[in-house]
């Protein structure tokens, strides 16, 4: 026989409103909570989908966007965005643009035609807006890792030469960065398509119009892992240091680089740069990474240290160290933002900085799930998540080899 809410009322002792609040995702006393999912296993409940979806005009399903599925970074944080949405018996979808702008579209053009509830994605890069095709539509959408309203602000900035401005623009370290007064406090979601016209337009060098639009962000603090490795490698008395970066203009890897030059403030250190404008991470990062390794080595002055300022670009550098002989840290040190499984594991161990990227996915989870629920209260809410530095051995101390 088919087990009821009634069944469940019955066991628990509670009235068929709570548990109906419940079972529809509303906030009730947590005692409660416990005996309704209690008497939910003990009965063995299965509830009606389809009945919750005709009643809440809700599909019960959240997308994932992601670039690249084959790229580590997003294992644990569709692991932590599956866990976190199957309590509430959501289906989590994942899907892959392949790094391809016209993919990216279609992809969002048909989870528009599945009336997904809500997505996760990461854009296609720092300045692109197809997420507003999804708010369009009053779909909430969470941006991770990027935030779009600081690409403008920095690449604007940058264009323009006017580095202060950039600067500024680098880290927001505080949540409800980008809250306007506008978005605060509103029932419901507070975009549509007309908002798209009252955002400033920022042209770049000979790109693309941007039109940022307000949206939620989770990322992680780039201007402190990059500030981290930065002090470390002054530190331990490295004054000649190369950047090898391969997205200037991708706000994370912008943000890193700053905060890495920052740290070693008015120190008397050269510090050179090498890497040409790329948007999006592809198999084309581990080469270049491989190329411009090599080339810097081969100059007539190599540094004493390369940071790498994404795990990509660190793997192609490595392994191109390890093809032409060169001995870490012995004849190169090096430091990379990201961390990897394998440079725990490599000889010497790899010095980096590591997200945390289960918390990122908590994080837009909930901001995610609140958005379903038509919480606007703070939109939009941009969450910086910290950082983890993790002291290996691929950084020489220069201060010991001077004194010996």
């Amino acid at each position: 026989m088919k087990v009821t809410i009634k069944d469940i009322a019955r066991e628990t002792g509670l009235s068929l409103a709570t548990i109906s609040k419940y079972l529809n995702h509303k906030k009730i006393n947590e005692k409660n909570q416990r005996r309704i999912e209690e008497a939910i296993a003990h009965l063995n409940y299965k509830p009606n989908h389809t009945a919750q979806i005709l009643r809440s005009r809700h599909t019960m399903t959240v997308a994932i966007l992601i670039s690249d599925l084959g790229n580590y970074f997003w294992g644990p944080i569709i692991s932590s965005v599956s866990q976190y949405f199957v309590k509430y018996g959501y289906t989590v979808i994942t899907c892959s643009f392949c790094h391809d702008e016209e993919t990216e579209i279609q992809a969002i053009q048909d989870l528009i035609v599945r009336n997904i509830d809500g997505v996760i994605m990461l854009p296609y890069n720092s300045r692109d807006n197809h997420y507003h095709l999804l708010l369009d539509q009053n779909i909430p959408v969470v941006v991770l890792d990027q935030n779009p309203g600081a690409a403008d602000q920095i690449q604007s900035a940058v264009s323009a030469g006017t580095e202060g401005q950039a600067r500024s623009a680098v880290n927001p370290g505080i949540r409800n960065q980008a809250r306007s007064a506008a978005g605060a406090g509103t029932e419901g979601p507070p975009f549509g398509a007309a908002d798209l016209d009252s955002q400033p337009s920022l042209l770049s060098d000979g790109g693309p119009v941007s039109k940022y639009r307000p949206v939620d962000c989770v990322i992680s603090d780039n201007y402190k892992g990059g500030a981290m490795l930065g002090r470390y490698l002054l530190e331990k008395g490295h004054k000649r240091v190369h950047i090898l970066d391969h997205a200037s203009y991708s706000t994370p890897v912008y943000q890193r680089i700053r905060g890495f030059q920052d740290a070693f403030g008015q120190a008397q250190t050269c510090i050179t740069m090498s890497g040409p404008i790329l948007f999006g991470i592809s198999q084309k990062t581990i080469d270049l990474g491989k190329e411009h390794f090599r080339q810097i080595m081969e100059s007539g002055d190599p540094p004493s240290a390369v940071f790498f300022t994404n795990y990509l670009s660190a793997m192609g550098g490595l392994i191109e160290s390890s093809a032409c002989g060169y001995s870490i840290p012995e004849d190169v040190s090096v430091v990379t933002f990201d961390d990897d499984p394998l440079f725990s594991s490599m000889y010497p161990p790899i010095t980096s900085v590591a997200q945390d990227l289960s918390r990122i996915g908590e994080q837009a989870s909930g901001i995610l799930y609140r958005r379903i629920q038509g919480d606007y209260s703070d939109f939009p809410l941009t969450e910086c998540i910290d950082v983890h530095f993790q002291e290996r051995q691929s950084v020489k101390d220069l201060w010991l080899t001077d004194r010996s």
